[in-house]
């Protein structure tokens, strides 16, 4: 669930490819394709590190699933 969450809003929210996304986290891209297909499992602290540097929200927004997907379509 957390992997595909985070898949959804690097697409959608950053339009970043697993590349790009890595690299602005300074991890490997294939740490994290194995995190969105749920083959690693993420600490509190690289979840943190994902929303804030990452993908650019709150812990808060990443959990809330109407909010962001609703930002998304918008636009």
């Amino acid at each position: 669930m957390i992997g595909n969450r985070i898949r959804f809003l690097r697409i959608n929210y950053t339009n970043l490819s697993q590349e790009d996304f890595a690299q602005t986290l300074g991890f490997d891209r294939t740490y994290i394709s194995r995190i969105e297909v749920g083959k690693q499992n993420v600490t509190v602290e690289t979840l943190i590190k994902i929303c804030e540097k990452g993908l650019k929200i709150s812990m808060e927004d990443f959990f809330n699933f109407d909010k962001i997907e609703i930002d998304t379509m918008q636009g």
